[in-house]
C-alpha cells in the first residue's frame, strides 16, 4: 500500500531586524529620543534619577560603538580587496598596520608607531 507524503509548506524566514544606523540613514537625521514619563505620585522613590542617566548615557555610547563596528567592518572589507588588488600583505599608514593573515583571506589589525609604508621604502642595495 503506498504511502502518501505530505507536502512541506515552506515558511518565509524572517526578515533582519533593521539597524538604528540603517533607519538613521533612511530617514536621513537622528531618531528623536522619547522624553521619559515623569514617575507616577507616590512612586518617585522606585526611580533613582542619577542612575537611570547613567544607564541611558552608556545605552547611547554602547549604541555609536556597535554603529562604528558596522563601519569599520565596511572599510576592513574594502582594505582587504584593494590589498589584494595591489597584491599586498602589510600596509601601514595613519598608525594603523593591516596584515593579511595568509590561508584565511582576513586582515589583523594592529596599532603602529612606525611610519607609513611608502615612508619606509628603502634605498636599493647598490647606492652606498
Amino acid at each position: 500500500m503506498p504511502v502518501s507524503r505530505a507536502r512541506r509548506v515552506r515558511i518565509p524566514k524572517r526578515a533582519r531586524k533593521q539597524s538604528r544606523a540603517d533607519v538613521e540613514k533612511a530617514l536621513k537625521g537622528p531618531l528623536r529620543k522619547q522624553p521619559r514619563m515623569p514617575p507616577l505620585p507616590g512612586m518617585e522613590d522606585l526611580r533613582i534619577k542619577v542612575l537611570d542617566d547613567v544607564c541611558r548615557s552608556i545605552a547611547e555610547v554602547r549604541e555609536a560603538k556597535n554603529a562604528l563596528r558596522a563601519t569599520e567592518g565596511d572599510h576592513l572589507i574594502a582594505a582587504l580587496k584593494a590589498m589584494r588588488k595591489h597584491e599586498k600583505t602589510t600596509w601601514r599608514h595613519a598608525g594603523v598596520e593591516l596584515v593579511r593573515v595568509p590561508g584565511e583571506e582576513k586582515l589583523r589589525v594592529r596599532t603602529s608607531k612606525e611610519p607609513a609604508t611608502a615612508e619606509t621604502a628603502e634605498e636599493p642595495a647598490g647606492h652606498e
